[in-house]
């Protein structure tokens, strides 16, 4: 009766390790976020997102303290309408890059907490694979610095 329970946790640090934050499985460059239109209170993250594991990792939601709610949205075309919905979730190949830009997808960021200056920086927390956290902080910046990196 003992091997079954050596199994299980062996098994239980292998996942735990799979999710630290010494080997993370994702990467995150050029992340940036617009500081709300006036009058309006939601704005948008951009990012280029990479796995850079040997295996599929499902970004499961997002969040930022310095905004009520974070989700994940993808604009798609049809007929020449664009429309905007939420995802569930996003499921990232094994060693690929995802863009997240405008008219793809991207960060839906609603209700700041405060009001967000260009040049200050927030963070945005991906959560994935149940357990895994990878916290990234991003500069604000007006609409008129995003150069579609």
């Amino acid at each position: 009766m003992i091997r079954p329970v050596v199994w299980l946790l062996a098994g239980a640090l292998a996942l735990q390790a799979c999710s630290s934050d010494e080997d993370p499985a994702l990467r995150v460059s050029h992340a940036r976020v617009f500081a709300p239109l006036p009058g309006r209170a939601a704005t948008v993250a951009y990012l280029d997102i990479e796995n850079v594991s040997r295996r599929p990792v499902t970004l499961e939601t997002v969040s930022s303290p310095a905004f009520a709610r974070a989700e994940l949205h993808e604009t798609t075309i049809a007929e020449d309408v664009a429309s905007m919905h939420a995802l569930a979730s996003l499921v990232l190949e094994p060693r690929s890059q995802t863009k997240f830009a405008p008219g793809g997808k991207h960060i839906m960021l609603i209700d700041p907490v405060k009001g967000l200056l260009p040049g200050a920086t927030i963070l945005i927390e991906f959560h994935y694979d149940r357990s895994g956290l990878l916290q990234v902080e991003a500069e604000v910046q007006t609409r008129l610095e995003d150069n579609g990196d």
